[in-house]
């Protein structure tokens, strides 16, 4: 019997714990992640306050939600404008880093573990996605260059929405009766997945956008644009589509209809800020009991998912460096640029959906420790991250400090 109180309470004290965490690590670098994911494993594994496995039964329901409301508030907030202006440099980074990050892990997987090379593939994949919310707000306080800047928030932006597609892609090749895996297969399914997709949801976001000039001045519109971001990717699964990807092509259709608005020549404004503050909120509350239920599900007794973890953090680090190098070199920055760059690689929320799925929903044999690798990836990650990144920060800030004494002395 589910105690109401104490259920009442548990969700309360989350959202409290995410507003305040969130606060916390705007002001001290430290992320929310890491006090969210601490509290999960507290309520899970520790005390065991919640049930791993009705956790598991609902996982499907809650990562299909998760991924649709992150891919719509990530198209939403991308800009036509900046990622044309960025967008050959940053998506040769990002690309770049992602398969040497991929390949990296799929074969240091492959032979410290045995694991086969597909299922190798996809948790390379997934531990490749990096956390666009931690790199955004971290890098505007850091003492780096406007186009550095620029490069790693839009990298971290396109990043999360790449990965999710293609490893869901995967996961539906691996999942199929034939267990079709194949480079022509997969290649073909990922160019099905994107036109159909892209089309749903650039479609619907046309259409909705105009009939939300007539809405907006109804107070709930807000939650009719959530039913249609929730139908859009239902429809594009329909149609043998990615939801993920229609509801990415959604998020960018409404959040730049400025663009699309000169087809109706009318100045249409789709998304008020109370529309975008609305998002947001349902944004803020999905992320934040994500990272507890990552918390409540990981096992800390197996000790072996742990050492995966931990091994594919340092390759995901040395996969980094391999390519911040001679990026830096050829852009001509500096060593600090270089090394904030390269430390950088806080795993986040897409990867933490992605890892639940395999098993979950999909029922892939050998995914069972997904989770559990993927929890201490993402831990780790985000603490090698503040602290590498720290480090950087007071090093120079300080040989700063003495040049200038340096200076005036003189």
């Amino acid at each position: 019997m589910v105690d109401v109180s104490v259920s009442l309470f548990t969700i309360a004290f989350i959202i409290a714990l995410g507003f305040f965490a969130d606060l916390f690590f705007k002001r001290s670098r430290i992320p929310d992640v890491v006090w969210l994911i601490l509290f999960g494993i507290i309520i899970g594994p520790v005390f065991k306050i919640v049930d791993r496995e009705v956790l598991f039964e609902a996982a499907p329901l809650f990562t299909a939600i998760a991924i649709a409301i992150i891919l719509f508030e990530s198209g939403r907030k991308m800009r036509f404008r900046e990622l044309l202006r960025d967008a050959l440099s940053t998506t040769i980074f990002m690309l770049a880093n992602l398969v040497m990050s991929t390949i990296l892990v799929t074969v240091g997987v492959k032979f410290l573990f045995g694991l086969g090379w597909e299922i190798a593939l996809l948790l390379g994949v997934i531990v490749a996605g990096t956390s666009s919310a931690m790199i955004v707000t971290v890098v505007d306080r850091l003492g780096i260059s406007l186009k550095v800047k620029t490069i790693m928030s839009v990298e971290s932006v396109i990043n999360s929405p790449f990965v999710i597609v293609v490893g869901l892609v995967l996961m539906d090749s691996l999942a199929s009766p034939q267990n079709i895996f194949s480079f022509s297969t997969i290649s073909s399914n990922i160019v099905k997945s994107f036109s159909v997709s892209i089309v749903s949801g650039v479609l619907i976001g046309i259409v909705w956008a105009r009939l939300l000039d007539y809405l907006q001045k109804d107070t709930y519109h807000h939650m009719m644009t959530i039913s249609v971001l929730f139908l859009t990717y239902v429809l594009a699964q329909y149609l043998g589509g990615s939801g993920a990807l229609a509801a990415l092509a959604l998020g960018i259709t409404l959040g730049n209809f400025s663009v699309f608005s000169k087809l109706f020549r009318k100045k249409i404004v789709v998304l008020t800020k109370e529309t975008k503050d609305f998002n947001a909120m349902i944004a803020f509350v999905i992320r934040t009991f994500f990272f507890v239920f990552l918390g409540a599900v990981a096992s800390l007794n197996d000790y072996r998912s742990i050492g995966i973890g931990l091994i594919l953090t340092m390759v995901t680090l040395v996969a980094r460096f391999v390519i911040v190098y001679p990026t830096v070199k050829i852009m001509k920055l500096e060593r600090r640029e270089m090394l904030t760059m390269g430390f950088m690689i806080p795993t986040g929320l897409s990867a933490a959906v992605l890892a639940v799925l395999p098993f979950t929903q999909y029922g892939i044999a050998g995914t069972e420790s997904f989770v559990d690798i993927v929890f201490i990836v993402i831990l780790a990650t985000t603490i090698l991250a503040t602290v590498g990144v720290g480090i950087v920060e007071y090093v120079y800030n300080k040989d700063g400090v003495k040049k200038r004494k340096n200076s005036v002395k003189s």
